[in-house]
C-alpha cells in the first residue's frame, strides 16, 4: 500500500481501497437493521445490572474539558451516518471526531477514563496496548505520519445522560470500539481489537 497519513484524509486512494470505501459508504447510508428486521422493530430487552453512571460521568467530564470549537467536532446526532463508519486499517478512512493527540492533556485523560469506564479492566488494558504497539510501529518503521499512539479518533453521538440513548466511538488502526448506552444497558458492538506485531519480547 502506498504511504497514507493516519491523521489527515488523503485526496485520493488506491483503486482497491477506493472501491472498498465506496461499498462501505453505501452500506452505512442504508437503514440500520437488527437481525433480519429494521432496528425499530426489535423488541425491548430486560434491564441489565450495569452501572452506566461512571460512563456518563466520564463523557460529561470530557465535554467539560474541551477547548473552543472542539465540541462541535466531537458530538454528532445519535442517528448520524458517521456512527456506522469505521475502518481498522491505519490510513485515515472515514475518520471523524477529534484525534486524541489533538486534545489537551486533561481532555485526553478524560477520554481515556471514558474508555476505562466502558470496557472491562482486561479490555481497557488490551485497547491501550494496541495504541502503544501502534506507537512502536511508528518508531520501527520511521513512518510517524502513518502510525503512532495518538492518531485515534473519538466521537460522541447524542447527549450523554442517564435516560436518553447516546453512544461513543473510537476509531483507529487495529482499535475500533462502538459503545451505545441506554439507561442501565450497555452494548459494545461492533468492536475490533488487533495488533501487528502480535507478540512483543518482554
Amino acid at each position: 500500500m502506498v504511504p497514507m497519513s493516519a491523521r489527515t484524509r488523503p485526496a485520493s486512494y488506491p483503486p482497491l481501497l477506493d472501491a472498498m470505501i465506496a461499498e462501505a459508504t453505501g452500506a452505512s447510508e442504508q437503514p440500520m437493521r437488527g437481525i433480519d428486521v429494521p432496528l425499530r422493530q426489535v423488541s425491548p430487552m430486560a434491564p441489565m445490572a450495569v452501572d452506566t453512571g461512571p460512563i456518563v460521568d466520564a463523557a460529561l467530564e470530557l465535554l467539560a474539558r474541551l477547548g473552543d470549537g472542539q465540541t462541535s467536532r466531537l458530538v454528532f446526532p445519535l442517528d448520524a451516518v458517521e456512527r456506522r463508519q469505521w475502518f481498522n486499517i491505519h490510513p485515515n478512512v472515514m475518520r471523524h471526531g477529534l484525534m486524541l493527540e489533538d486534545l489537551s492533556a486533561p481532555a485526553r485523560a478524560a477520554a481515556m477514563r471514558l474508555m476505562a469506564a466502558t470496557l472491562s479492566a482486561r479490555g481497557h488494558a488490551q485497547a491501550r496496548d494496541i495504541m502503544r504497539i501502534n506507537g512502536l510501529l511508528a518508531d520501527v518503521t520511521g513512518r510517524a505520519d502513518e502510525f503512532g499512539e495518538g492518531p485515534y479518533f473519538l466521537s460522541l453521538f447524542g447527549t450523554p445522560g442517564r435516560d436518553a440513548p447516546w453512544a461513543w466511538q473510537i476509531d483507529g488502526h487495529h482499535l475500533n470500539v462502538n459503545a451505545c448506552i441506554v439507561g442501565g444497558r450497555l452494548s459494545v458492538t461492533p468492536t475490533f481489537m488487533g495488533s501487528e506485531p502480535c507478540v512483543l519480547p518482554s
